[in-house]
């Protein structure tokens, strides 16, 4: 389900000021060639973590295979690390990704809710 335009563009406005959320943009001039949005909700009231969330990962159809979902997740990796208290975060992928992630050292997680969207988990102590 979209939001109308004027409710994305107020959403967006506000994601790019607050510092618990991370925007990754792969581009080449003014082509997108991919972004992944990335939040850490902060820890919880006992952790000494922060949980977190990848909301969305996308590579441009023509620009895959190309490094480009790599480079993206190497600036998630950076800012995970970055995080003033260490990270866990969480995502699901469709099963076409699960390769993609898998290459990059990650481990599928089949037992979840939606067994056609296996989760995976970066902790930014291990990047």
């Amino acid at each position: 389900m979209s939001l109308p335009q004027e409710q994305f563009t107020v959403r967006f406005q506000n994601i790019l000021h607050d510092a618990n959320w991370f925007i990754g943009v792969a581009a080449e001039g003014r082509m997108l060639l991919g972004y992944v949005v990335v939040q850490d909700f902060g820890p919880g009231l006992r952790g000494s973590f922060s949980v977190g969330r990848m909301h969305d990962m996308f590579v441009n159809l023509a620009h895959r295979r190309r490094g480009v979902g790599q480079a993206l997740m190497e600036s998630v990796q950076a800012w995970a690390s970055s995080r003033p208290t260490r990270l866990i975060l969480d995502w699901q992928a469709p099963l076409s990704a699960v390769s993609f992630y898998e290459s990059l050292g990650y481990a599928a997680d089949y037992e979840g809710d939606f067994r056609n969207f296996p989760g995976f988990s970066l902790e930014s102590e291990d990047v």
